[in-house]
């Protein structure tokens, strides 16, 4: 499978969320980055706090690019595997992001991920990501790469714009998967597996 990373393809999600993301990166040390999100009032609760599927998709959106960066030239990933802890208070009208790579081997790479507003801690935690090589190799990449998802607010609430309803047995919840909620594999984004669980 050809992937191509200037598509819209799981690009969806991320500007849902308000999101830039730039590498930081010193030298030829790890990759790193660092961002923002700005959430709105369609990913939060009535108390403020975010939803557990928009903190997962920020999560996945940094921490996944986090990992693909690290596996160019030759590579791309997929997300395979998340583990987070959120805080359980109101957050911020800013969230700042960094994304570390922590291990980066020839069939895994693990990126840790940590989003802060001027309270202090929002969610921190770890993507784990599978080493994949592209049919025609990996896409060109920029670097140091820059991603601004910026776009205008969305209103309607997150779960709303993901178009998630019952199945019709009632006992889960189903939505179509449009090109916004993939990855530029063409499977399901990340976080938006996240916001189903």
């Amino acid at each position: 499978m050809t992937i191509d990373i200037g598509s819209n393809n799981g690009r969806g999600v991320a500007r849902f969320l308000q999101m830039s993301i730039r590498e930081v990166t010193v030298g030829d040390g790890p990759v790193q980055l660092s961002g923002e999100a700005t959430p709105t009032e369609a990913v939060l609760d009535e108390r403020g706090r975010m939803h557990a599927g928009a903190l997962s998709t920020m999560c996945d959106a940094i921490g996944g690019f986090c990992g693909a960066l690290a596996a160019l030239p030759e590579a791309w990933v997929v997300t395979t595997n998340m583990m987070l802890r959120a805080s359980d208070r109101p957050v911020g009208a800013s969230i700042r992001l960094t994304s570390d790579v922590l291990r980066a081997g020839k069939s895994a790479i693990v990126a840790s991920v940590l989003g802060e507003d001027d309270d202090g801690f929002v969610v921190g935690g770890v993507v784990r990501s599978a080493v994949l090589v592209p049919e025609g190799g990996a896409p060109p990449m920029s670097r140091p790469a820059v991603l601004d998802l910026q776009r205008a607010p969305e209103q309607r609430p997150f779960y709303e714009w993901l178009g998630v309803r019952p199945n019709a047995a009632g006992d889960g919840v189903v939505i179509d998967l449009d090109d916004e909620f993939r990855n530029p594999w063409g499977i399901m984004h990340g976080g938006v597996t996240g916001a189903l669980v």
